[in-house]
This record gives C-alpha cells, sequence and structure tokens, in this order.
C-alpha cells in the first residue's frame, strides 16, 4: 500500500511538470508571435501611415499628370536616387521665398499654376524631405545607411534612417516595374500626444511613380 501511495505522488508530480512545461511552451509561442505583431503595429503608426500615404499619392498625381514629368524623373540620373531640396526663388512661385525643387520643376498649364498648387500642398502638408528613388531601392537604402548619400547626408535623422531601413528593397518586382520608380517623403508634425518624445515627431510614407 505505502508503494502504492509513493507510485501515485511520483505520478502526481510528473503530471505538474508536464503541466507547467506546457504552460511555459504556450507563454513562448504567444511572446515569440504577440512582440512582433506589436512591433509591427508600432512601426505602421510613423511608417506608411494612412494619412502619410494619402499625401504622397496626391504628390505622385501632381508628378504624373504634368507634361514635365520626364524632368523630375530624370533627376535620378545616374546615382540611383533624388532628394529635392530648397532652392532659389522661382519667378512663377509668388508666395514661397525658397520653394521645393520638384515645385519649381512642374509646368504652367493654361490659367493653373501647377508650380504654386504644388507648394502650396507641401507647405500644407508640412512634407519636409522628397527623394525620388529608382523601383530597386537596394542603392538608396545601402547610402542611407552608410550615410553615403550623394546629397542631402547631413539632414539625414535617425528616425528617417530607420525607415528606410524598413523599407522593403522591391528588387524582386523591379523587373516587372519598368519605367517606375518609387516616391519617399517624410512629413513634419507637432506633437499633441504626450507619449512621444520631443516637441515635433516625423511620419514617413512611400510610394511607386510611373
Amino acid at each position: 500500500m505505502k508503494k502504492l501511495r509513493n507510485n501515485n505522488k511520483a505520478f502526481a508530480l510528473v503530471e505538474t511538470l508536464i503541466g507547467a512545461l506546457f504552460v511555459v511552451a504556450v507563454f513562448m509561442v504567444l511572446f515569440e508571435n504577440y512582440y512582433p505583431i506589436v512591433g509591427k503595429y508600432e512601426r505602421y503608426e510613423n511608417y506608411d501611415d494612412l494619412e502619410s500615404k494619402y499625401i504622397v499619392h496626391y504628390l505622385r498625381q501632381m508628378i504624373e499628370a504634368d507634361p514635365n514629368k520626364s524632368s523630375i524623373i530624370n533627376k535620378i540620373g545616374s546615382t540611383g536616387y533624388y532628394l529635392f531640396g530648397a532652392t532659389v526663388q522661382d519667378g512663377d512661385i509668388t508666395t514661397t521665398a525658397t520653394p521645393n525643387e520638384l515645385c519649381t520643376l512642374l509646368s504652367l498649364q493654361g490659367s493653373f499654376n501647377n508650380k504654386q498648387y504644388c507648394q502650396n500642398f507641401i507647405d500644407e502638408a508640412k512634407i519636409t524631405k522628397i527623394f525620388l528613388s529608382d523601383y530597386n531601392t537596394t542603392t538608396f537604402k545601402n547610402d542611407v545607411k552608410k550615410h553615403t548619400l550623394v546629397s542631402g547626408s547631413e539632414e539625414i535623422s535617425r528616425a528617417f534612417e530607420l525607415y528606410v531601413d524598413y523599407m522593403p528593397t522591391f528588387k524582386n518586382s523591379a523587373s516587372s516595374k519598368s519605367g517606375y520608380r518609387r516616391l519617399i517623403i517624410e512629413i513634419k508634425h507637432e506633437n499633441n500626444d504626450s507619449s512621444k518624445e520631443g516637441t515635433d515627431y516625423y511620419t514617413y510614407a512611400n510610394i511607386e511613380v510611373f
């Protein structure tokens, strides 16, 4: 009888250990799968969020609908990317002392000043960076990572660097997207959220341009 009681105790101990191992295994699976999802949604908060996607979409529409589109696309040249910076006063843009270079390349279509509309949109949306890259962003990503950008290296923030690192290279689909480029923007926001550090914060988005 004593031996039977000892066997029951041993069996109960084994059951407890198996149950504990099962619970630990469940928590490990949850941990390994839950936290990457949380991190993914945290990135979505600043990376390719809906508002930023709409902004970059409207900017793309201005480029694709403009007769001078080729002069904008050709800015990429052999480097694989181009930063549209502030430029000297353009005679057709009257309200901004230093308009964005992208807007100065747009055309005047009859009575509609596409240049001024572009600049007003950039000011209103608070777009602070506009890059145009080859569809395959490998060169752009590598140069941002190594801080060897042909232009604008001194303006690259750690936040922008992290976003570019998060971006895909689109290398596998580049051959089927011949003639396409990628438009990459940075948008400045005033900080109204106490959970975010600093006075201002930035969001980012990219989209294909044909």
